[in-house]
């Protein structure tokens, strides 16, 4: 099995949700807390997973419960300003060696399938230089100027199970060889593997989406 160190990126601070990443969010659990268990679940080494951050009390507060790795991000990435490209380059450099790499996000809690991803990893990385999870999404979509998306109003109404399927990624788990992500520095390669999850989903990115991923998070365990 090809090596693979897995990088959870956690900001400090979140300016649309406070203190997203650290805050509770199950019982005494954050976010990173919940991922950590999650991979760990699946079987990867402790001494294989980084928490990247800005924030130095922060990653103090990793190493000392969980003992792992910690990446305190060089001065100036964490400004919403600078490109995504250059900080996952800069972030995966800071990892020693050669092997694969893993981002794993903190934002969508309710994903279960890592252990999945990563024997699938073992044997698409000969044909593809990255392994990407997307969500199949099916619905009644417009644009915000009410323009229907692959259906269409009155007569030609699109009944629901022939609206076309599309599919929604919110970079919840990338797999990459490090070539791609210096090529692209980005969290998709070039010739991606595409892993269709069909467990729930959803993406924090406000407060209401913290409160109800913390109600969907709480019904499925």
């Amino acid at each position: 099995m090809r090596d693979i160190d897995f990088i959870i990126p956690a900001k400090g601070h979140s300016e649309r949700v406070k203190e997203k990443n650290w805050r509770p969010f199950y019982g005494r659990q954050s976010l990173v807390d919940i991922t950590i268990t999650k991979l760990l679940q699946a079987g990867v080494d402790t001494k294989r997973v980084y928490v990247s951050s800005d924030s130095e009390s922060r990653l103090r507060q990793v190493s000392e419960k969980w003992g792992m790795h910690t990446l305190l991000r060089p001065e100036g990435l964490s400004d919403n300003n600078v490109p995504l490209t250059d900080w996952i380059r800069a972030i995966t450099a800071q990892v020693p060696g050669d092997s694969d790499i893993a981002w794993c996000q903190v934002c969508d809690p309710l994903f279960s399938d890592h252990r999945t991803c990563i024997d699938l990893w073992d044997q698409e990385r000969i044909s593809h230089d990255s392994l990407v999870v997307y969500y199949p999404w099916r619905g009644y979509l417009m644009t915000a100027e009410h323009q229907p998306i692959g259906w269409a109003f009155g007569e030609h109404h699109t009944p629901s199970q022939q609206l076309p399927q599309f599919a929604t990624m919110p970079f919840t788990l990338s797999i990459l060889k490090r070539a791609a992500i210096e090529a692209t520095g980005y969290h998709i390669g070039r010739t991606p593997f595409w892993f269709q999850s069909l467990g729930n989903h959803i993406d924090i990115d406000t407060e209401r989406d913290f409160i109800l991923a913390q109600q969907a998070y709480k019904a499925s365990i």
